[in-house]
């Protein structure tokens, strides 16, 4: 989750006013910012904020996308003058949501604000002008096939390996991989071909140290660790006073569980080497010793030594491990959020009381848009 403070969390759960504004970069640097003001709807005569849209987060290779919508409110407007400021490809739009603290005086103008995105602009849409919608994804999206061979020389330390092709890929000015982790894992020898897919090399690199690789909403490249339920809730969500959670929802499909992972390292010029984890415990619902074994196999040039392969295999299963139960759990909106957080969620009509890894939700810019729906990962039954 993004850092904020607690008086922003205690905020969530009372009467609040939310507030954003949108920078634009040029080159990774803010040239302007679009400000939020409060107009008459049209249709429906309520007071909204000039500034709408909504980012989608997943736990996909490009974690975020989505809208802006905005007025056009500056003197002498002109739909030529916002294709001017929002050029594709070469502008980002980075979109801020606030809350206004609830303790706040009537006349109090002090917000803390949290970042949804930096999105490459894709697009942008004036066929409805004065309102305009900005379409974008995060960084992740530059990153193509590669347009050459690429060798990687055996010893190279995994960060470094990341960093070159990032900066192969990024332009300079985008480019900050600060929050990429070097571990103590190496690549063996290498060699991508041209049209090879530059994401999933850099998504199996992160795998083999155990990690998964990602862009933060200012716009870094990042690693870290797979998200584990032993790791500390960053929210808690149950019904009470003052709850931020409306009733959540649960769904069991067992025809996809698996309980083992075989991982292997594939290339011709290494000894094969292999890894395998295993649901060794008893009290969980697809322990091997009860229901047999339901094995995931993968494999990966990367993984060069057996240490390498016992890790991918356990990060592997960590991933992917047990029977299928989804939860999705309707929220009071919590920009802050982030796909891999825990959040603990208590139910008790429906037996949940456990936590859970959020993969996916909405993040919109407007209070006026509702509930947010926090789609957690499928998680072991015990």
């Amino acid at each position: 989750m993004w850092p904020v403070s607690q008086r922003f969390i205690d905020t969530l759960s009372r009467s609040h006013e939310r507030r954003a504004y949108v920078e634009i970069l040029h080159d990774g640097v803010v040239t302007a910012t679009l400000n939020s003001t409060l107009l008459p709807d049209p249709v429906t005569g309520s007071v909204v904020q000039s500034i709408g849209g909504s980012i989608q987060v997943d736990r996909t290779a490009v974690r975020r996308s989505g809208t802006v919508n905005f007025l056009d409110i500056s003197a002498n407007a002109d739909a030529n003058d916002v294709l001017d400021l929002f050029p594709t490809l070469v502008t980002e739009i980075r979109p801020w949501v606030g809350v206004k603290y609830w303790d706040s005086t009537p006349a109090s103008t002090l917000y803390e604000y949290v970042p949804l995105g930096t999105l490459v602009v894709s697009g942008v849409d004036t066929s409805n002008y004065p309102q305009v919608t900005v379409q974008g994804y995060d960084r992740m999206w530059l990153v193509g096939p590669f347009t050459n061979a690429l060798s990687i020389v055996s010893g190279t330390v995994v960060a470094d390996a990341m960093n070159l092709i990032l900066g192969q890929q990024i332009p300079t000015a985008r480019l900050d991989t600060s929050n990429v982790v070097a571990t103590e894992h190496v690549t063996g020898n290498l060699l991508h071909a041209e049209q090879d897919d530059a994401v999933q090399v850099l998504a199996d690199m992160a795998a083999a140290t155990g990690q998964v690789l990602f862009v933060d909403p200012m716009g870094v490249f990042t690693t870290t660790t797979e998200p584990s339920t032993d790791d500390q809730p960053v929210m808690t969500y149950a019904p009470g006073p003052q709850s931020m959670m409306m009733r959540p929802h649960q769904a069991i499909d067992a025809s996809q569980a698996y309980n083992a992972v075989v991982f292997t390292g594939e290339s011709a010029a290494q000894v094969p080497v292999r890894g395998y984890a295993q649901d060794d415990n008893p009290d969980s619902s697809t322990y091997v010793g009860k229901v047999g074994l339901r094995p995931y196999f993968a494999s990966s040039p990367l993984i060069t030594t057996n240490g390498q392969a016992q890790l991918a295999a356990k990060t592997r299963l960590l991933n992917i491990l047990g029977i299928p139960d989804t939860i999705t759990v309707p929220v009071i909106p919590n920009p802050a959020l982030e796909s891999g957080d825990v959040i603990m969620v208590t139910d008790t009509s429906q037996g949940i009381n456990y936590p859970v890894i959020i993969d996916s939700f909405p993040a919109a810019l407007r209070a006026s848009d509702g509930e947010q729906v926090l789609t957690c990962r499928p998680r072991v039954i015990r």
